[in-house]
């Protein structure tokens, strides 16, 4: 697989990421991996310890850099733009495309094709016994947040 082109704002998450997985002998892919868990149990409260988490606690340090670095971005993305945005795609592409596991051929869908793909599957059209068509492909996540924008500006 080609190296993938990281775009520029997603350069300093990446390379946290990375520094942080070389330093630890680790392979980027699963810190990345390990970076969602490290998210979604953060947004998720009064959730257990997680069993299965390996890190230490200075290590623990760099995964809340990494978070920060995270909402900063987040953050500069919202003051100039108020559009859906995802930057975990264009960071896997990037980790996989340099990995040694180079994900069994598992790819984030680019943002055009994501659009493309709501639009072709937007209807006004509210059917009682079945509602709306929001989801053109099972493995599509991107197209919850797009769907959901379209819904809040047309309702």
């Amino acid at each position: 697989m080609a190296k993938y082109e990281t775009p520029p704002p997603v350069r300093p998450l990446e390379k946290l990421i990375t520094d942080f997985s070389y330093t630890n002998g680790l392979d980027p892919v699963n810190v990345f991996n390990d970076f969602l868990t490290y998210i979604i149990h953060g947004f998720s409260p009064g959730a257990p310890p997680l069993q299965s988490w390996k890190y230490k606690r200075q290590q623990n340090m760099k995964f809340m850099q990494m978070l920060t670095g995270w909402v900063r971005l987040m953050a500069s993305r919202i003051k100039d733009d108020t559009s859906w945005y995802d930057p975990f795609g264009d960071l896997y592409m990037a980790l996989v495309s340099k990995s040694a596991q180079q994900s069994q051929g598992q790819f984030f869908t680019p943002v055009h094709i994501c659009d493309l793909m709501v639009l072709c599957t937007q209807t006004e059209e509210k059917r009682p016994d079945r509602g709306w068509v929001t989801r053109p492909a099972e493995a599509e996540g991107c197209c919850w947040p797009i769907m959901h924008g379209i819904r809040e500006t047309t309702s």
